[in-house]
């Protein structure tokens, strides 16, 4: 046991002096000065309202989102429609039977179902 602990006190040392030489060969290098502390305490100069500016943003926001809404509810509607198209060729090419088309009650419940859920305005 106890040679083992020499043993390792002596790697440490060596260690240590091979670290101590490698720092003696590296030579330091000024990465510069650091910056004087100015900030501006006047509060005479501008000032940017971030509560005024959320408030200007809020009715842009909501017609975005029923943007959004338009936007799914069309792109899903054609993707339905070429997604039907799609199966009934591939029905067609690999020889199986004509599967009746079934026509949704409501085509665009159908869509919302292929894109997720709707976003909430």
């Amino acid at each position: 046991m106890f040679k083992k602990s020499l043993f390792a006190l002596f790697l440490v040392f060596l260690t240590c002096a091979a670290i101590e030489t490698a720092q003696a060969d590296t030579p330091v290098v000024s990465c510069g000065v650091p910056d004087a502390a100015a900030l501006e305490t006047d509060p005479g100069g501008t000032f940017c309202d971030f509560y005024s500016r959320q408030l200007a943003y809020a009715p842009e926001a909501k017609k975005f989102r029923v943007l959004l809404k338009e936007r799914q509810k069309n792109f899903g509607a054609i993707n339905v429609k070429v997604e039907r198209q799609y199966r009934k060729d591939m029905r067609a090419y690999h020889g199986y039977e004509e599967e009746p088309e079934e026509q949704p009650a409501d085509e665009s419940a159908e869509s919302a179902e292929a894109f997720g859920p709707a976003i909430n305005p």
